[in-house]
């Protein structure tokens, strides 16, 4: 009996149960649609004709002894438009860049803007022995595993080549980063060495502002690697010594 009731009553009111189910059913499928499209924005940006991956959390820049470094270091990227945060830690200065609003047009920032700032602060020539940058999490060559050193080097390698190729004027690169065998004995050590070959989009030789830059870049970012033992080229067999 109360089945019929409630047939008759579905009979009678069946249009405002299909509009009532239908939109359900669309309401359900927009949240799906908003929650994936929410997911693959999360994973990629499109910017142009590229894609920009987003930064997964804030990633250190330098590591300073100085803290009047830090801070001109901190004005130079605001002048370009990046916002970085500063830490103390102990004696030394961190700087970082934040995962959200380093810059004002964007919410989450991406691995091209931490790119862009590294080779901002190349250029810059403000990293020395007491300034690094931290691209590679401070990770000591020597007491690293042999397999794990090695695939260190191997990111290092394409990881420094892709920032060099952002620079003006060059067309490729590449890295070779060489960590020697340790003697136990620290006066037998043997240096960290390293050889860049570029390309330059004209053919023509690198101006000495590239250059500098590039030397910059890798000293700042390779723990141990002094100017002497860099080795950079061209295709064309120039080669170009630091100051």
């Amino acid at each position: 009996m109360n089945f019929k009731k409630f047939e008759k009553f579905f009979k009678k009111h069946k249009k405002f149960f299909y509009s009532f189910f239908g939109f359900i059913l669309v309401f359900q499928i927009l949240f799906l649609a908003i929650w994936f499209l929410a997911i693959i924005n999360s994973i990629i940006y499109y910017s142009g004709d590229h894609v920009q991956y987003p930064l997964k959390r804030d990633k250190d820049l330098i590591t300073t002894d100085k803290l009047s470094t830090a801070i001109e270091i901190e004005a130079l990227l605001a002048k370009h438009g990046i916002r970085a945060e500063r830490y103390q830690d102990g004696t030394k200065t961190r700087l970082i860049l934040p995962r959200y609003r380093c810059r004002s047009h964007k919410r989450i920032c991406t691995q091209e803007d931490y790119d862009l700032a590294i080779v901002i602060l190349a250029k810059s020539g403000l990293n020395n022995k007491s300034t690094k940058f931290d691209l590679f999490d401070k990770t000591n060559f020597f007491s690293t595993r042999e397999d794990a050193q090695i695939k260190l080097v191997k990111t290092m390698n394409e990881d420094l080549a892709k920032l060099i190729k952002k620079l003006d004027g060059i067309e490729d690169a590449e890295v070779i980063v060489s960590v020697p065998e340790q003697s136990m004995f620290t006066k037998n050590a043997k240096p960290i060495t390293a050889a860049v070959q570029v390309t330059t989009s004209s053919g023509e030789p690198l101006n000495e502002r590239i250059a500098e830059t590039i030397t910059n870049l890798m000293t700042g970012a390779v723990s141990g690697l002094d100017k002497e033992n860099l080795k950079l080229t061209d295709t064309n067999n120039n080669v170009y010594y630091p100051d």
